[in-house]
């Protein structure tokens, strides 16, 4: 009986054993993968910074009118998924954004190079349009140590927004940063959670009213913050672990566009007219003297709508530049 029973307690030692050694095994797995994927964030991280401090670097059309901001079209070629960028100020918070219509949540449980990974990519909702939706909604995995969208998790504190208050987005085409309206928690999949991710776009004015309303009313604190219909407002999600199912939103309204690519469009497509008005630019100071002679020659009161020779010599040189503007827009919509 004794050996019968010591021969139990071997196995069970065993099995227990290779339990321990097994579940080891995966936990080291999936930190050791979590590493290497936040490795290779930074790595996409760094390609952006270096196109945006680099001199030069390659134009990438988006279609036939567009043209991708420099420091994503390299992102661009290696995967077209990619649909913009985000990033919060002081934070981990700094990543592509992706979007498959056509393959809801894929990037869920995928990487960047479409490889299988627990952190997967932040991604925007199937049914939004980057350039007409109301409302973008992006979600991220919540990661420990605000990796992905774990970095949402420090807007639970109102002293925490007010040093972080505007989440920067950037579409392939258009940097622009938008202020913090609403921090707030919900549950999903649930009658008795608030569906924010089921508006995209507002039927008329009362529909979009109602969405900002629900916000406030959910919200965490007063951000002091609000929208209006015809604003453009992103929503993020991500997890929240104090409920089943639970979400933290943070939904932002459009607050300040901070470059467009069709500026730098028009400046390539036009580069000896810009040359020309740089020329002008620079020699701004010499035309300005040399009319303020003129006028100082001129008989008194012979240019009446002028009282100085300043201001005469400074709405010379305005026409001089509209004039160079205009011949630089004309020569750019021949084009």
């Amino acid at each position: 009986m004794k050996k019968y029973v010591m021969q139990i307690c071997i196995i069970a030692a065993v099995c227990l054993l290779g339990a321990t050694a097994f579940c080891g095994y995966h936990i080291y797995d999936h930190y050791a993968h979590e590493a290497e994927q936040t490795e290779a964030f930074e790595q996409i991280a760094e390609v952006v910074e270096q196109a945006q401090t680099g001199e030069e670097a390659p134009q990438v059309p988006l279609n036939e009118e567009e043209t991708i901001l420099p420091e994503y079209g390299d992102l661009f070629l290696q995967n077209p998924d990619m649909v913009g960028w985000i990033s919060i100020a002081g934070t981990k918070l700094n990543y592509p954004v992706m979007q498959t219509p056509n393959n809801p949540n894929f990037y869920l449980k995928h990487n960047f190079e479409k490889a299988y990974s627990d952190l997967g990519t932040p991604y925007i909702q199937e049914n939004c349009n980057i350039a007409e939706s109301d409302n973008l909604v992006i979600y991220g995995h919540h990661i420990k140590g605000g990796k992905m969208f774990g970095a949402l998790n420090d807007y639970k504190s109102k002293s925490f927004y007010e040093e972080h208050k505007t989440i920067l987005f950037d579409t392939l085409t258009e940097q622009a940063e938008y202020e913090i309206v609403a921090v707030f928690k919900t549950v999903a999949y649930s009658s008795e959670g608030f569906r924010y991710y089921d508006f995209v776009n507002a039927e008329n004015a009362e529909a979009f009213d109602e969405y900002i309303a629900k916000c406030k009313e959910l919200a965490l604190y007063d951000t002091g913050v609000s929208a209006e219909y015809g604003d453009r407002l992103i929503t993020l999600s991500t997890c929240e672990y104090s409920a089943q199912n639970g979400r933290l939103v943070v939904v932002a309204n459009f607050w300040e566009r901070r470059f467009c690519m069709a500026d730098i469009k028009t400046r390539d497509a036009v580069k000896g007219t810009i040359k020309t008005i740089d020329k002008a630019a620079i020699a701004s100071e010499r035309m300005k003297a040399a009319y303020a002679k003129t006028k100082d020659k001129a008989e008194q009161g012979y240019y009446v709508d002028e009282s100085s020779a300043t201001e005469y010599a400074s709405d010379k040189v305005s026409y001089t530049a509209e004039r160079v503007t205009e011949e630089g827009v004309h020569q750019f919509n021949k084009q």
